[in-house]
């Protein structure tokens, strides 16, 4: 019999500490945050967990936060390695 575990967590991605250094720097907690701009909690968390693609919610967190173009890039580049 396999045993689930549910609170096992996946690790943070890097594209995932440039989502939290940036509502760090903006003194915004993820939830004002997905509310403010409509973003799904879910969605937001999945981007900083890589464990979904997001795309539409990636591009929109990605101009919200004004992020460089090269942090999006080296992001797609590194999870295009690994399948969901």
């Amino acid at each position: 019999m396999e045993v689930i575990r549910l609170n096992q967590r996946n690790p943070v991605t890097p594209f995932g500490w440039e989502i939290k250094q940036k509502l760090i720097e903006k003194r915004m907690d993820q939830k004002t945050f997905c509310t403010t701009y409509q973003i799904p909690a879910s969605r937001l968390s999945n981007l900083i967990h890589g464990t979904r693609k997001a795309k539409r919610y990636r591009k929109q967190v990605s101009d919200c936060l004004e992020f460089k173009n090269n942090v999006c890039y080296l992001f797609l580049k590194a999870r295009s390695k690994h399948k969901y």
